[in-house]
């Protein structure tokens, strides 16, 4: 019996995001999403081995953390992409710590040579509150000044990239509508002419008549009241960023350095002292601490 297609569909719900991406169906759009965000050559991006799952533990007491996506690139780096479609507690320090995590498997302890650790934030929300599209966390050292080339945070805000006063790259912007429409006759009416969008729409409709994905969509969405729980429980609580993302051995960052190189980075941005005290779950009296003790 055929799978009956799904015509309201949730692409950024876990599962279908996971499958939807990492798909070869779907890797040209793919591919130009991340180069135009990173600004890596997509072919570079094409080539590389999409896959996700558990990260490496350091310990056997170490929470399981699971990515839901890494591109493996052939030069070294890596590439990490995750969709944050509710705002829960900690959701931006759980990211951050998947890829110190993965910046310290790949870098030998002694090296010299540190191939880079990029990660994609796509936020359907916009903790930062912020009016800019994309925002770019390096790291710096502890004077704020100078940036240590090895690991890059992006952030796509979905609701900036949509909004009317959008002029960034129209492919971005294309990706994350799509991402975003529920509609799967909406979607195909809107990228009618583009058969790269049209390509990973029906890879949509393909994955929605798939039993087992299927199965597994339904019970997710099914929950979907208590994502909106985690989400309200976030706005009330703030996320953390930077806090307890040390690696002890490999490259030796502590979690007081990256935090404090995160609020030097978004000092340096402009951040006010308490949109920065929200976001790393730090009061503004510890963090003003944090820096005299660090200069």
């Amino acid at each position: 019996m055929k799978q009956k297609v799904l015509e309201i569909i949730n692409v950024c719900n876990d599962g279908l995001f996971k499958a939807f991406f990492r798909d070869i169906k779907v890797r040209e759009m793919v591919a130009t999403f991340v180069s135009k965000i990173l600004h890596i050559d997509k072919e570079l991006i094409k080539r590389g081995e999409f896959q996700g799952g558990e990260l490496i533990k350091k310990n056997k007491n170490e929470k399981a953390k699971t990515s839901d996506i890494i591109i493996k690139l052939e030069n070294g780096d890596r590439i990490i992409i995750e969709m944050n479609q509710f705002p829960s507690k900690n959701i931006f320090e759980k990211n951050t710590s998947y890829g110190f995590s993965l910046l310290s498997e790949i870098v030998p302890v002694g090296s010299k040579d540190y191939p880079k650790v990029y990660i994609i934030n796509i936020d359907c929300f916009n903790k930062f509150k912020t009016k800019s599209p994309i925002i770019r966390f390096k790291l710096r050292d502890e004077e704020g000044n100078e940036e240590i080339n090895i690991y890059e945070s992006v952030h796509v805000i979905v609701e900036n990239v949509l909004s009317d006063e959008y002029n960034g790259d129209e492919d971005i912007k294309k990706v994350v509508k799509l991402l975003m429409m529920k509609d799967i006759k909406k979607m195909k009416k809107e990228f009618a002419k583009e058969e790269m969008y049209m390509a990973a729409i029906r890879r949509v409709e393909e994955l929605s008549t798939d039993p087992n994905h299927v199965g597994y969509y339904n019970l997710e969405e099914a929950h979907k009241q208590d994502l909106y729980g985690m989400w309200e429980a976030g706005k009330e609580n703030g996320i953390g960023i930077g806090r307890e993302l040390g690696i002890k051995d490999g490259i030796g960052i502590g979690h007081q350095e990256a935090t404090l190189m995160m609020i030097n980075n978004m000092l340096s941005k402009n951040f006010d002292m308490e949109t920065i005290s929200e976001i790393v779950n730090m009061p503004v009296p510890e963090i003003k601490k944090l820096r005299k003790l660090k200069k």
